[in-house]
């Protein structure tokens, strides 16, 4: 999923977007064509499972939990 402001994208078009950005964040044209070419590979000879997301992502239950701790923390 991409989420930039109110534009949300998800799917293959969204992977594709996020391998761009991290591709390009690379130095130099060989590094960059290494790189999605060990991805190409290891995307069709990894395990399929391996790259499932089991649950959704729930941020605001992080940040609960995160305060939760820091207020123990401090009545220690």
């Amino acid at each position: 999923m991409v989420e930039v402001g109110n534009f949300k994208i998800g799917g293959a078009i969204a992977w594709m977007m996020w391998m761009f950005v991290h591709l390009m964040s690379l130095v130099g044209f060989r590094n960059r064509f290494m790189t999605f070419i060990n991805w190409t590979k290891n995307y069709f000879s990894s395990d399929r499972g391996m790259r499932l997301i089991i649950r959704e992502f729930d941020l605001t239950e992080v940040k609960r939990r995160r305060k939760r701790e820091m207020e123990a923390e401090k009545s220690k």
